[in-house]
């Protein structure tokens, strides 16, 4: 079976979804389930812990010795530049 499901066909089928999505019971659930109303920051949080991106406490060893191989790098040029290098 070969068919092709275009965009006239979407704007064709739209009203239909929406009249079978968009119901009372519907609507309420998703914002009860979302802890959106009535307003529960238990549910928030667990929402938030599932689609925030993970948080590191400490840079991880690679990137914490880059940051200090930079920062020595700035020292060093300061301190080594020559005197007559433009600043």
């Amino acid at each position: 079976m070969d068919i092709d499901y275009t965009v006239s066909s979407f704007l064709r089928d739209l009203t239909k979804v929406c009249v079978q999505t968009f119901k009372k019971g519907t609507v309420i659930k998703a914002f009860r389930e979302s802890g959106m109303w009535p307003l529960s920051f238990s549910v928030i949080e667990k929402k938030i812990a599932v689609y925030a991106p993970p948080r590191l406490s400490t840079p991880p060893p690679h990137l914490d010795a880059g940051l200090q191989l930079i920062e020595w790098n700035l020292k060093f040029q300061e301190v080594l530049s020559s005197p007559s290098a433009r600043k």
